[in-house]
């Protein structure tokens, strides 16, 4: 009797085979991570709005975060651009929710 969760030795060999096939098929991609934390030293600048102190993007990182969604409108980003761009945008939420705290 095969206990739960054990996969027959037959079938475990399969799977290695399945597996390896996959494996060389799809050979594995590289990912380059950019790190929101990355825009923090010119990317961000604090600004006094109504009477509350609230995180913003620098006029250049912004001017970057809206040339890159005009590419992506245009879906022309390349890989490396799609990277970024999602970096800016996590960072623009992180902004969101810090700024909505404070107002809160």
């Amino acid at each position: 009797m095969i206990a739960p969760f054990q996969i027959p030795k037959s079938d475990r060999t399969q799977i290695s085979n399945d597996k390896i096939k996959k494996t060389q098929d799809n050979p594995p991609m590289t990912t380059t991570l950019v790190k929101p934390s990355q825009f923090l030293p010119e990317g961000i600048c604090i600004k006094h709005i109504n009477n509350l102190m609230l995180f913003k993007f620098s006029d250049k990182l912004g001017e970057r975060m809206q040339e890159l969604l005009d590419k992506n409108k245009l879906d022309t980003l390349t890989p490396e651009e799609a990277i970024e761009l999602e970096a800016i945008g996590e960072l623009d939420d992180i902004f969101s929710y810090i700024n909505g705290a404070v107002a809160a």
